[in-house]
Order: C-alpha cells, then structure tokens, then sequence
C-alpha cells in the first residue's frame, strides 16, 4: 500500500509513476518468490514418490500396484525401473 505523505503535496505524475511502479515490481518480486517455492515444495514431493516407487520395485512389487500407491503414471514408474536397471 502505497503511503503518501499529506505535506509534500503535489506529487507530480513522475513521481507517482515512480511510486507505483516500485509497488507494482515489490508485489511482482513477492509473487515470483512465492511461486518458486511452491514449484520448489512439488519437486521434492516428486523426488519423494520416486523414491518410494524405487523401494517398492526393489520389493517386487509391480509397475502397475506401484504406479496406483504412489501416485505416477505407469510411465514414470517404467522410467524409474530403467534408471534402477543403469
């Protein structure tokens, strides 16, 4: 929010420009920072569902029952048991 002091009145329109747009860039830098984080946090969770379909192959247990526990497509699973097998 933007504050502007009542006794430095007028502002002239650059100066306004220049206060909305540091606002505007402050809100957008927040946005972006948020954002990263939140692809941040699904990429573990992704790293942790591998990991979980790798101990659940190392088991025995088939592409299909694993694909449905832990919530891959059968693909990924299948990349999964390649990348086992290198």
């Amino acid at each position: 929010m933007v504050y502007i002091d009542k006794e430095n009145l007028p502002l002239s329109w650059a100066e306004l420009e220049v206060i909305f747009r540091k606002e505007g860039e402050e809100k957008g830098e927040k946005k972006g920072i948020e954002k990263g984080i939140d692809q941040g946090i699904e990429k573990g969770r992704e790293q942790e569902r591998k990991s979980v379909a790798r101990n659940m192959l190392e088991e025995g247990m088939s592409v299909e029952l694993v694909a449905k526990c832990v919530a891959l497509s059968i693909d990924e699973v299948k990349k999964v048991a390649e990348e086992m097998s290198k």
